[in-house]
């Protein structure tokens, strides 16, 4: 099994399709990883079984992704990777500075913007469920209740810090200006 089928069937599922033929038929009843206490039952039959074909890595490779070569393919590949990476550690380096602000900032957030940015974390996690199958980090090991807290913490943390950056960028004179 390859591609999203991982991401979307229940572990236990995955292994029994393994070493599986067409004409197989699977059938298995597994705990939902969701809802701890709700079992999932599936009758899956195989209908065909295919490899999958990886492609030579030559300079017809590249071309067809759209490089003049292999060793040009190479070069913007290093070349993304290095600028993804520099993105990542900047936005970690970010993300700290302003946990420790907002840790030290000890205010009451407005109910109103909570609960909007709570509604829109919700909303966050359910599109990453739908389009990956997977389930969110912030849901990952808790049950409903868990789930729900975690929301409320993360939503608190985010409008504190929404209002402390604007705070600064209002008493700096910074302004947000389009990328060119």
């Amino acid at each position: 099994l390859y591609g999203n089928f991982r991401k979307v069937l229940p572990a236990a599922v995955v292994d029994a399709l393994l070493g599986k033929k067409a004409g197989d038929t699977v059938e298995l009843t597994t705990v939902n990883e969701l809802r701890k206490n709700h079992q999932e039952t599936f009758s899956i039959s195989v209908k065909a079984v295919k490899a999958l074909k990886v492609p030579e890595l030559d300079d017809e490779f590249a071309k067809d992704l759209g490089s003049d070569s292999l060793a040009a393919l190479r070069q913007a590949t290093e070349e993304n990777l290095r600028t993804t990476e520099e993105k990542v550690r900047n936005d970690e380096a970010f993300e700290a500075v302003v946990a420790k602000v907002v840790d030290a900032a000890d205010f009451e957030v407005p109910e109103s913007l909570r609960q909007h940015v709570k509604t829109d974390l919700m909303r966050s996690d359910m599109n990453y469920m739908y389009s990956t199958g997977g389930v969110p980090q912030r849901f990952r090991g808790h049950n409903r209740d868990e789930y729900r807290d975690e929301l409320e913490r993360d939503a608190n943390l985010r409008v504190k810090a929404m209002l402390i950056i604007d705070a600064i960028g209002r008493k700096e004179g910074i302004e947000a200006a389009e990328r060119r």
